[in-house]
């Protein structure tokens, strides 16, 4: 029985080291892969550390990157993005999106939550709170000093 597992595991580490050296050549496509995979994890180790169980779905093809279950059972799909700093804000997509020639094919997320490289910050930001395509988390404030229905980064930090 045990050399059964063995084998299985052996298996399993060759398909990983094979897709691995597939991404190598692409060396654009591989950083943003590693980008991605980054702030992915991020935010699993900050779902980990308020004491969230996370769960990945199979595959990479849903319509979300994780799964967390709540302290009441409660399943909460999650969209993991990665922003950047622009203009005293954090950027983020809210939407995939995949162009070939003209056609841009949009997703657009359940749940998502966001983590900032530059700050080492993951937030939470419901889904219903955001664009379709875009938004952002104010970390300093407007030049203009406008209070109302401003997104402050720091009530969304998880």
């Amino acid at each position: 029985m045990s050399h059964t597992y063995r084998a299985a595991v052996v298996f399993t580490l060759v398909l990983c080291n094979v897709h691995l050296r597939a991404l190598i050549p692409y060396e654009i496509a591989s950083k943003k892969l590693r980008k991605g995979h980054i702030g992915e994890s991020a935010i699993v180790t900050r779902f980990l550390q308020c004491g969230y169980v996370v769960l990945t779905p199979f595959g990479g093809s849903e319509g979300y990157d994780l799964v967390i279950e709540d302290v009441d059972g409660q399943f909460w799909r999650i969209q993991c993005k990665s922003g950047w700093i622009e203009n005293g804000a954090i950027y983020f997509d809210t939407a995939n999106h995949n162009v070939t020639g003209t056609k841009r094919d949009w997703r657009h997320y359940r749940g998502q939550c966001e983590y900032c490289a530059d700050l080492g910050r993951v937030y939470l930001v419901p889904v219903d709170q955001v664009g379709r395509t875009r938004a952002h988390l104010r970390i300093e404030p407007t030049k203009n000093n406008q209070e109302k229905n401003v997104r402050w980064a720091k009530d969304y930090e998880l």
